[in-house]
């Protein structure tokens, strides 16, 4: 009987907010303790939690004059908003990438960050994110009137608010007609 062969994180990368800031596993300051992910056939969207352990020289502190090392909460800074960007390869060979630089509905986005533990060394956080439609749907603002089908009106949302591209879209034809205002 063989042993089960762990994950390997063939990239796992974190950006700040506003994308000017990253750190990667493969630079060894941080490691991944547990990696969740949720998915459902019936929802559009993925959610999860990972916790990581960080050392307090991860990162180049963005605020810091003399440009020095500190921790991945406090000097990346890790936020809500935040894009993971990871590639994790099972141990029976199946491939879960959410890595893609060109496409963010390829991505995941940071929805929480704990810091459970916090020394002088090392710091221990756990952080829930969700792909990037669930993201938008938290954080889009929609006030426009809708008429018509639903199926037109639900169209119109997720192409001319949410920028969704015609490939990601399949959505039955209905019947019924119904108005509302976005939100």
């Amino acid at each position: 009987m063989s042993a089960a062969q762990e994950a390997v994180y063939e990239k796992f990368e974190i950006f700040s907010p506003d994308m000017q800031n990253s750190v990667r596993i493969e630079d060894g300051e941080f490691r991944v303790v547990s990696f969740d992910y949720y998915e459902n056939i019936l929802s559009p969207i993925i959610t999860g939690k990972v916790a990581i352990v960080s050392s307090s020289g991860s990162v180049k502190s963005q605020t810091d004059t003399a440009n020095r090392l500190g921790s991945l909460h406090g000097s990346l800074p890790l936020r809500v908003g935040s894009v993971i960007r990871v590639k994790i390869r099972t141990g029976i060979g199946e491939v879960l990438d959410f890595s893609s630089s060109q496409n963010e509905y390829k991505q995941l986005y940071v929805t929480d960050v704990s810091v459970i533990e916090k020394k002088s060394t090392s710091e221990t956080l756990a952080i829930r994110f969700s792909s990037r439609t669930a993201w938008l749907n938290e954080t889009t603002r929609i006030v426009k009137r809708f008429n018509g089908r639903i199926s037109d009106s639900a169209k119109k949302v997720l192409k001319e608010a949410l920028s969704f591209e015609d490939e990601y879209l399949n959505i039955d034809d209905t019947s019924n007609a119904y108005s509302f205002i976005g939100m």
